[in-house]
């Protein structure tokens, strides 16, 4: 059955973030074996767009650098932002020839994470070589996400410690200097905490992303502007790290609850259609919107990428969550779970659907 792609028309606690280090941990026991991300077409129904209304026209727009001789052929970028030095990596496309403006895809990992195991997950830098876009992958800062949770790599979503829309912006403003782009087909995206911080920059910065994707990504966000953006986001039913139906223990709300003040942002009525696209995948459709809503809402889907299954074995997850006699991993206990069942979650991928073909298709309806 084919799935949808519209076109435009709560904090987490101590324990919720830590337990976001878990995706992280299994990924960097394969990162040294895949030197790129791969889609195995075997594993992963092809997604059908479909549109539900119609479809706007954007002008392209060039950045600074279009046109000019001396583009660097970048792989990773720098800038400062107060007094903070940050760094993201750079994909760009093969047989791209340097002056046809591209969109750009930002792509945020999880706490804990880092661009290169997103690089793993995501799945972007196949598509990005096939359609022809920029992927780039900042890298997060240090900081304390909870008085228990202290000196991890994480983004911090309220800008207490560090102002990571800021720190976007002038990442966007670099790139237009540096290589020949779109500015006008700019696109935020993440997993888990980096979904969090994916939908706060498109909220915070509406005049420079267009659209915005999130997968696993369990809290609402607030800013200023409090503008609408086109949201596609990707949950699991049988989610551990960020219960889909909440966990009012350590504040985490539902994630329909979560994604009701992205539709209250967008314009839209308060209750969802629903859609069941396969037998394991169920589309909510918000309607009355000013821009597309949507959610994924898959069952057998741990806390991992729809469609990207993680390339490690059980034992191999279980014995990076155990940790060791001398530095144990906390994080299964955090959760209330062995190591055994926390690999199994974190391995859990339901590939039905394939959250970045879909993702991309919605960017491309929604610029």
């Amino acid at each position: 059955m084919s799935t949808a792609v519209p076109v435009r028309a709560g904090r987490h606690w101590a324990a919720a973030r830590a337990a976001a280090a878990v995706l992280a941990v299994a990924v960097t026991l394969v990162a040294g074996a895949c030197s790129s991300s791969s889609d195995d077409p075997s594993s992963t129904t092809s997604s059908e767009t479909r549109s539900t209304a119609a479809t706007t026209t954007t002008e392209v727009t060039a950045s600074s650098a279009c046109g000019t001789a001396d583009q660097a052929a970048i792989d990773t970028l720098q800038v400062t932002v107060g007094d903070r030095p940050r760094t993201s990596t750079v994909h760009l496309p093969r047989g791209w020839d340097g002056q046809t403006p591209l969109p750009v895809v930002i792509s945020l990992h999880g706490a804990t994470s880092d661009p290169p195991t997103m690089a793993l997950m995501d799945g972007f830098d196949a598509k990005a070589d096939q359609e022809q876009f920029i992927v780039v992958r900042p890298e997060g800062s240090i900081i304390d996400v909870s008085p228990s949770i202290a000196g991890v790599r994480s983004w911090d979503l309220t800008g207490r410690e560090v102002d990571d829309v800021a720190f976007l912006a002038s990442l966007l403003d670099e790139l237009g200097r540096s290589v020949c782009t779109d500015p006008s087909r700019v696109f935020a995206t993440g997993f888990s905490m980096g979904g969090e911080m994916a939908m706060a920059a498109a909220c915070a910065l509406p005049d420079r992303i267009a659209a915005f994707a999130a997968v696993a990504a369990s809290r609402d966000v607030s800013c200023e502007v409090g503008g609408s953006s086109p949201a596609i986001t990707f949950h699991g039913t049988s989610d551990l790290v960020a219960p889909y139906d909440g966990a009012p223990s350590v504040g985490m709300p539902p994630v329909e609850d979560t994604m009701a003040g992205q539709a209250r942002r967008n314009g839209c009525d308060p209750d969802p259609d629903v859609e069941q696209v396969a037998p394991t995948v169920a589309l909510l459709t918000w309607t009355g919107c000013s821009v597309p809503t949507l959610l994924y809402r898959l069952d057998d889907h741990g806390h991992a990428w729809p469609g990207h299954p993680l390339p490690a074995s059980r034992d191999a997850v279980a014995a990076a969550l155990r940790g060791t006699e001398a530095a144990p991993n906390p994080v299964p206990a955090a959760m209330g779970l062995t190591p055994e069942e926390m690999a199994d979650n974190v391995l859990l991928t339901n590939t039905a659907i394939d959250a970045t073909d879909l993702m991309w298709a919605f960017f491309t309806a929604n610029a």
